[in-house]
C-alpha cells in the first residue's frame, strides 16, 4: 500500500560557466541513473484506525481526519456496518520529498531553458482500500451473545420457556443474518450462535416429545375410562 507522492522538477535551468562547443561524443557505458532523473526517498506510511459511524455500502466513500489534521477519503467495495474499525495507511504530512539531481549536460540545459519551467507530477497509485480488522467487532458481538445466552438459561428456569427460546433465537440471528463474507471473519461469534442454535433446537425437540407423551397418556386414560363405563352399565337386551 503506497501513498500519493509528488515529484518536483527543478524550477529553472542549471547555470554553468562552460560554453557550448561542438564535439564528437565518445561512446561511454550507460550509467545506473539517467542524468537529471530525481531520486526520491520513500515516505514512512502512517497507520490510522478509523471507526465507521454510519453504515456504508459498496460504491460509497469514507471521509476521515488523520492525527496530523489531513482530510482523507477512501472508497469502499463492500458493506460496512456502523462500528466497524478500519486500519488505513496514509502518507505522513510531516514528510517532505527531497529530490537529488545529477548534473545535466549543457545540451539538455538548453532544452530545459527553451521549454520553460514545468512541474512533473507523478500521482502514483491510488490509495488502496483499507484493511479491515474484524477482531474487535468479533469480540464485542461474541460477548453480547454469551450474555444473552446466559440470560436465556435464567429465563428458562425462572419464567416461561418461550422467553429463553426467544433470547437464543436472537443470539443465532445476530450472526446468521449477516452476509457470508462477514460471517467467515467472525469465528468467535460463530461459536456463540451455534451454541444458541443447538440449544434452541434441543429445547424444541424436548417440548415436542413431552407434548406427544402427554397426548398419548391422555388418550390412553380416556379409552380406559370408556371401557370401565361400558362394563359398569351394560346395554339392555
Amino acid at each position: 500500500m503506497m501513498p500519493l507522492v509528488q515529484l518536483g522538477a527543478p524550477s529553472g535551468p542549471l547555470q554553468s560557466d562552460l560554453s557550448l562547443q561542438p564535439m564528437y561524443p565518445e561512446p561511454t557505458a550507460q550509467a545506473d541513473h539517467v542524468a537529471g532523473a530525481p531520486v526520491t526517498a520513500e515516505p514512512q506510511p502512517l497507520q490510522v484506525e478509523v471507526t465507521v459511524r454510519e453504515s456504508v455500502s459498496a460504491g460509497q466513500q469514507i471521509t476521515f481526519t488523520t492525527p496530523t489534521g489531513q482530510q482523507m477519503m477512501v472508497p469502499v467495495t463492500e458493506h460496512y456496518p456502523a462500528g466497524t474499525v478500519l486500519t488505513v495507511q496514509c502518507p505522513s504530512r510531516s514528510w517532505t520529498p527531497h529530490s537529488h539531481y545529477m548534473p545535466q549536460p549543457l545540451a539538455e540545459q538548453a532544452v530545459h531553458a527553451a521549454a520553460g519551467n514545468h512541474q512533473f507530477v507523478d500521482p502514483g497509485p491510488l490509495l488502496q482500500l483499507p484493511a479491515v480488522s474484524f477482531e474487535r467487532e468479533d469480540k464485542q458481538w461474541s460477548l453480547s451473545g454469551w450474555i444473552l445466552y446466559a440470560l436465556g438459561w435464567v429465563s428458562f428456569c425462572c419464567s416461561p420457556v418461550v422467553v429463553g427460546l426467544v433470547l437464543w433465537i436472537i443470539v443465532a440471528s445476530m450472526f446468521y443474518c449477516k452476509p457470508r463474507e462477514r460471517r467467515v471473519r467472525l469465528p468467535k461469534q460463530k461459536k456463540t450462535a451455534r451454541a444458541a442454535l443447538w440449544t434452541s433446537a434441543a429445547l424444541v425437540l424436548c417440548v415436542l416429545l413431552i407434548a406427544c407423551r402427554v397426548v398419548w397418556i391422555h388418550h390412553g386414560n380416556f379409552g380406559e375410562q370408556k371401557h370401565f363405563r361400558s362394563m359398569a352399565h351394560p346395554a339392555a337386551p
